[in-house]
């Protein structure tokens, strides 16, 4: 492992932002106040809607978690003022993936949209440019946002998203103190670097007699330890500090020196646990990925953003009470 780590602004920053790619945004939406000068441009081949016509504007996202916000979303002033001009929002949660993509390749997608595969639908030129409607806006601005969160909705010197929903840091540690106290460890002296993680993943590995996997420290390519689902990047390149992609030539660097060192020692938290050992665990219903064997206590430790604590309290309360979170850990 390397003996120095540093982290420039820009990556740093990069780690932290999930971006909410979308046609057009209803807070980009000019007031009825401001100068018609600012309007945007009409989308080619769009007709603006006759005065006095209810306009439906479709609003997507690829979580169910955020099903549980709508009704304290429409009970906002915000959300009541939009509506109050003949604008209904039809919020729909649970529909990325192919669901999402369906949608798009059948011409019939949302009009806004957090899809999960946002930079996917950039390059196929599937979203319309913002920069009109963000020009003519009263909400949203790029000087509002961490620079890092507001590149990741450009592409090619053109902004298709804004930064929504997640816009902080993406990437931490969470453990479960009592199963950390358990094993023997100090929860409150957390892991620094990668091997004194493995160490603890060690502890926290248990097998029963028939060497079956029951419980385990540490899925380091679960959730934000592999690459997260707003297109925000690669984790290890971000641990390691490397760049494994050029955007500007489009080429890739995947056989950087610190790469295959980060994989080498991903691969031996696998070792320990069995990789097979570590899917039998997981094909039990309730114990996937993203928190559910964190919440089923089967997994003490978690790589995971900002949302996690709350994300947990929302889920399994009795275990909210023994999360603690602590910084991503370095190479030594």
């Amino acid at each position: 492992m390397r003996s120095e780590q540093r982290w420039s602004r820009r990556q740093f920053l990069g780690a932290t932002s999930l971006m909410a790619a979308g046609t057009m945004l209803a807070a980009c939406t000019p007031k009825a106040t401001e100068s018609p000068d600012a309007q945007p441009a009409q989308a080619e081949g769009q007709a603006p809607a006759p005065a006095g016509t209810s306009i439906t504007i479709q609003y997507w996202v690829f979580w169910n978690q955020l099903a549980a916000c709508e009704e304290a979303w429409r009970a906002t002033d915000e959300w009541k003022e939009i509506e109050s001009n003949n604008i209904t929002l039809e919020f729909k949660t649970g529909a990325g993936g192919d669901a999402g993509r369906t949608a798009v390749a059948a011409g019939t997608p949302c009009d806004v949209g957090d899809l999960g595969p946002q930079r996917d639908f950039m390059i196929g030129g599937k979203l319309l440019p913002l920069e009109d409607f963000i020009s003519a806006s009263s909400k949203v601005s790029e000087d509002m946002f961490f620079e890092g969160n507001w590149a990741d909705g450009v592409y090619e010197g053109t902004v298709y998203g804004v930064p929504a929903h997640e816009c902080f840091v993406r990437r931490g540690l969470n453990y479960n103190a009592r199963m950390v106290e358990e094993a023997g460890l100090d929860p409150d002296d957390p892991p620094t670097t990668w091997s004194e993680l493995f160490t603890w993943h060690e502890k926290l590995t248990k097998f029963d007699s028939a060497g079956n996997l029951v419980q385990f420290g540490i899925d380091p390519y679960d959730a934000e330890g592999g690459t997260g689902p707003g297109g925000d990047g690669f984790a290890l390149g971000d641990a390691w500090d490397f760049t494994w992609f050029d955007s500007e030539t489009g080429t890739f660097n995947v056989n950087h020196e610190r790469m295959i060192e980060a994989l080498e020692v991903m691969s031996e938290f696998y070792r320990h646990m069995g990789p097979d050992n570590l899917q039998g665990l997981r094909s039990v219903e309730g114990q996937g990925t993203w928190g559910g064997a964190y919440n089923a206590e089967v997994q003490a430790m978690i790589l995971e953003g900002y949302w996690h604590p709350g994300e947990t309290l929302h889920e399994k309360p009795e275990v909210s009470q023994y999360n603690r979170a602590t910084w991503w850990p370095m190479p030594d």
